[in-house]
């Protein structure tokens, strides 16, 4: 490489002068220019950034107030439910008075016109009957409404004086022929209510049966507007109207009571609409206005700029397509925002509009373009001084740095690493750049010399014949002094010719920032691994320490409860018993986690049978979800093994998190514990599924994580840690399978998990124990049917399906034979099965609430649907007096009586 020589290039030329003069100044102009309109997009922005803070605003406040209205409304709602169900178990329970008073008042109340004033006790609420063409109805119809009319002078007050209870309003209930109405205070107030004498009775039906939809409007006189049906609030309907006394916009409701599948009555209430005005306004302060599909306002007051916001909103199809979301869209240049009230087919609206926006931010915007005009001024001030100051010197010395020298220093000056040439003989250097003047300096101040150390690191560098033989890697380090950092310096060297000879060419880049964030990592996470296992330490000894006191704890309330208690205090032990045991379960769910995080969860195997390993987890739930009217099945698959090697009792402990669950979320309805074939080969798989509340796609994502649950508020409705679906999910992890879960909102869930388990094969060495029996089998719930024909084909029995008791003769002449019934919620009584002509044999009742050992008169006995053993003891007792009759097949069909027959 030749040595660069200086370039010595003079511009004599005055055209080139000029131009040299001129480009510099164009370019001032042209980034003065830029700059401009860089201000003035950000004078722009702000401008649009405040309309968008401004609308978010505005959406704020609506989605706060349509919460406080929806939030109103749903109390308003629970209080009349309140008052709907005291009715209807009023009625269902019969709370009449003595016959001789109810005769009294029924007298009275002909006597009088059909009208009776009605008050159960003097704190109670008056009420009004008043009747059209009842005279004629049946005594005892008649003495119930009555009754009804008294009972209901409590159960308004009942109704509406309990925490977060609504005030009543005006309201009347009408029987389902709209013949008798029961009238409240409020619509019946000095001689001036509904219900005054100088009103016709016929008129006042009218309008009462109008108000409650039992009748259309009696003619086309009628003013009392038709309701509108809300839709996602059962059978009650809400609207506005006139109040019938008053005049007044009220909220008029109506809520229709029932008997069964027959109708009680309806409830209509009247509520004054200025309270839910009083919410908007107290919810936001900006223009709401509450609109019907005809374009109706509700609530709020009509504006110029509301007119036509109704055919705007019916394009967007709020109406036509509902939804919970927000509707935005435009008219004459103005935001609508608007959504439907939850329950109604009522519209929350407000608009938005540009003056209104700039109204708002008027000093802001003031400000904004002051300091935008202020901006420009000063820009071109300084861009004008910069052009006299800056670049007419510069262009005059311009001729003076054209040279090849200065622009070879210039660009190594540049680079942003540091470059050096270093004569390999003399190791001094021929060109640097100042940050490797800096690196040297540096070096020297340690006692290091660089460019000896760049020397001597490549020719080591070169004998470690590494594959690249052109560019050497290699780094150096020298110490800091006084305190300071020790340097870390990263080299690539490749060797050059010049006339003068060899020389190194070197790039130095520093690489003591990237050393210490490697150590400083390093250090964190040795720091983070040993405060890990001091917290796992420390919580293995917490737990363990923790539990000994509970033992103690649970072995002397079990002492206790067997003392001399009276109900009161036995409840109370019953509820520290349950606390403790809780307590005990989060701390070995707490170990068990731990140990599962750290590797040190063990996992004995064991032969285990899926049937009573599914009996005894549904023993320890029963009685829980008996408490809550919840059914509690179970279902083994008849193509299952018999026995099963694995780790059963962390299969159990699983099973006994998901049941857990499922008595806890499940408020009505069933919940089946089922074991089945896997997919996966050499696996069992174990279901629970229940009809409980249901999770979201987002819930179920969440569900598995540690300390998490569905949603905040599970924790204070249900109670839990959230550790169960986290421990079970690593169990079944250790197991070598996988849980999962399959949930729609509102129905319920099904949760399943695979563990590996091989079937272990059974040797037939004894005869079944029922082996040569036909057994009958009678239940109305398919779950068990099957899993009581399993049972019984199991033990070698061959089993005779009922469609229906009365298949008992069918079969009763041929022979005495046992009957299996299932009850689920009824009891099938021992007097229907005698009376069928020749039936001899013994009836097994299976229950759910059964008894674990065979009970019962003789001929007639009791066992739990949840011990498989306890029926077989009822089967196999006495048996002389049955006939046994050819081989059974324990793997065929299910017979029938007509192949029986």
């Amino acid at each position: 490489m030749a040595r660069l020589q200086p370039l010595q290039d003079t511009c004599a030329d005055d055209e080139d002068l000029r131009a040299l003069r001129s480009h510099p100044r164009r370019l001032l102009l042209i980034a003065g220019a830029l700059l401009s309109v860089l201000l003035l997009a950000a004078l722009a922005t702000a401008v649009w950034l405040h309309a968008r803070s401004y609308e978010e605003n505005r959406l704020q406040a609506f989605i706060r107030a349509r919460t406080a209205l929806e939030a109103q409304l749903t109390r308003h709602d629970a209080s009349y439910a309140r008052l709907v169900n005291m009715t209807e178990y009023a009625w269902r329970h019969r709370t009449d008075r003595d016959p001789a008073v109810l005769e009294a008042e029924t007298r009275r109340y002909v006597a009088d016109g059909q009208t009776l004033r009605l008050q159960q006790g003097a704190q109670d609420t008056p009420q009004l009957v008043l009747g059209l063409g009842t005279d004629h109805w049946p005594a005892e119809r008649l003495h119930r409404y009555l009754a009804l009319a008294r009972t209901m002078s409590v159960i308004t007050r009942m109704a509406f004086n309990g925490p977060g209870a609504e005030a009543a309003g005006a309201a009347y209930f009408l029987d389902p022929t709209g013949h008798l109405v029961v009238i409240n205070e409020g619509l019946d107030d000095s001689g001036t209510g509904i219900a005054s004498a100088e009103r016709d009775r016929q008129s006042t039906f009218s309008q009462l049966r109008a108000y409650a939809h039992l009748l259309p409007p009696a003619s086309a006189a009628d003013t009392v507007p038709a309701l509108r049906a809300s839709h996602g609030r059962g059978e009650a309907r809400i609207g506005s109207a006139a109040h019938p006394v008053t005049g007044r916009a009220s909220l008029v409701t109506v809520f229709p009571a029932h008997d069964g599948r027959r109708g009680l009555g309806v409830f209509v209430a009247f509520e004054p609409t200025a309270g839910l005005a009083q919410v908007l306004r107290e919810a936001s302060d900006s223009n709401l206005q509450v609109m019907a599909p005809n374009g109706e306002v509700i609530l709020g007051s009509r504006s110029a700029a509301s007119d036509g916001v109704v055919g705007t909103l019916h394009d967007a199809g709020i109406w036509s397509h509902p939804d919970d979301g927000i509707v935005k869209c435009r008219r004459n240049g103005r935001r609508v925002i608007a959504s439907l009230v939850t329950g109604t087919d009522w519209a929350l609206v407000t608009t938005v509009g540009w003056r209104d926006m700039l109204a708002d931010g008027t000093p802001m915007l003031c400000l904004a373009l002051a300091l935008w005009a202020g901006l420009m001024a000063g820009l071109w001030g300084l861009l004008a001084w910069v052009d006299r100051q800056v670049l007419a010197p510069a262009a005059a010395r311009a001729m003076q740095v054209y040279a090849n020298e200065a622009l070879f220093r210039s660009l190594i000056q540049m680079t942003p690493a540091g470059l050096c040439l270093v004569d390999i003989e003399q190791r001094v250097p021929q060109v640097q750049n100042e940050l490797a003047r800096r690196y040297a300096g540096a070096a020297e101040r340690s006692g290091v010399a660089l460019y000896d150390a760049l020397v001597d690191g490549y020719a080591e560098a070169v004998s470690r014949r590494d594959e690249n033989l052109d560019i050497r890697e290699f780094q150096i380090f020298y110490p800091g002094g006084r305190g300071a950092v020790a340097t870390h310096l990263l080299v690539n060297a490749t060797p050059l010719f010049d006339s003068a000879g060899r020389v190194l060419l070197c790039t130095l880049q520093d690489l003591t920032a990237r050393v210490e964030l490697q150590v400083q990592k390093d250090q964190l996470r040795d720091e983070a691994e040993a405060a890990h296992r001091a917290r796992s330490r420390f919580l293995a000894a917490m737990s363990h320490e923790i539990r000994t006191p509970l033992h103690g704890i649970l072995g002397h309330l079990e002492l206790f409860a067997r003392s001399q208690l009276d109900i009161e205090q036995r409840a109370r032990l019953g509820r520290i018993t349950q606390s403790a045991d809780s307590l005990l379960l989060i701390i070995n769910d707490v170990l068990d986690l731990e140990r599962a995080a750290s590797g040190r969860l063990e996992l004995d195997s064991a032969v285990f049978e899926p049937a009573l390993l599914l009996e005894r987890v549904a023993l320890l739930y029963a009685p829980l979800s008996q408490g809550k009217g919840v059914d509690l099945d179970l279902l083994v698959d008849g193509s299952l093994a018999p026995r099963y090697i694995g780790a059963a009792d962390r299969v159990e402990q699983v099973l006994r998190n998901l049941v857990s669950n499922a008595v806890k979320f499940t408020a009505s309805g069933r919940i089946e514990i089922r074991a089945v074939s896997s997919r996966h080969p050499h696996c069992l798989r174990l279901e629970v599924a229940d009809s409980g509340v249901g999770l979201s796609g987002v819930q179920q994502r969440r569900l598995f994580e540690p300390f998490a649950q569905a949603d905040a508020s599970i924790a204070g409705r249900f109670g839990g840690s959230g550790l169960g679906l986290t421990l079970s999910r690593q169990l079944c992890h250790l197991m070598g399978g996988e849980i999962d879960v399959h949930s729609t909102p509102g129905v319920g869930s099904v949760f399943g998990f695979d563990i590996q388990a091989q079937a272990v094969e059974t040797t037939a060495d004894a005869a079944p124990p029922l082996q040569g029996r036909d057994v009958l089998l009678y239940s109305t719930t398919v779950t068990w049917r099957d899993e009581l024909a399993r049972r019984l084909r199991a033990w070698g029995a061959k089993v005779v399906v009922l469609e229906s008791l009365q298949q008992i003769e069918a079969v009763a002449s041929c022979r005495a034979l046992p009957l299996v019934i299932f009850e689920r919620n009824q009891r099938a009584a021992r007097g229907t099965v005698d009376g069928f002509r020749g039936f001899r044999g013994r009836i097994v009742r299976v229950r759910g609430d059964g008894p674990l050992r065979a009970a019962g008169p003789p001929g007639d006995l009791r066992v739990s649907a949840y011990s498989a053993a306890a029926l077989l003891e009822a089967l196999q007792a006495d048996t002389a007096d049955e006939g046994i009759d050819g081989t059974a097949d324990p793997g065929g069909d299910m017979e029938t009586p007509a192949t029986m027959s």
